[in-house]
């Protein structure tokens, strides 16, 4: 099949009474090749952990959102360097192609859950 993944954005900002859009699309259908996916909410601690994102194959798109009241951090682990590269607060989301490397989470404090869905190219 064609064009099974659709995502949709649109981003609006009224700063002062002015306003702007973000894109001049606001969606993309992408091709799926499988029907593997894995869709669950992972709890995470204070110290990075790897979030379980290698359920659907290695390539595609990972969506996450942080269900919880506290902050995370994102960040990837190539087997060398870790960097963090997002912080997520309460209800907020994440949406980005996969790379061959370890995603990893950490709450602000206590625990987090967050909603990972992963969907393969």
């Amino acid at each position: 099949m064609a064009a099974e993944l659709k995502e949709t954005l649109n981003v609006t900002f009224t700063p002062t009474g002015l306003s702007t859009s973000f894109g001049s699309a606001s969606s993309v259908s992408i091709d799926v090749s499988g029907t593997a996916y894995s869709h669950k909410v992972q709890t995470v601690g204070t110290t990075a952990e790897a979030i379980g994102v290698d359920d659907a194959g290695t390539t595609g798109t990972i969506y996450i959102k942080n269900l919880s009241a506290v902050t995370v951090t994102l960040s990837v682990n190539d087997g060398t360097n870790e960097i963090s590269f997002a912080i997520l607060a309460t209800g907020r989301r994440a949406a980005f192609p996969r790379a061959n490397v370890t995603y990893k989470a950490a709450a602000a404090s206590s625990t987090a859950n967050l909603e990972i869905l992963v969907v393969p190219a």
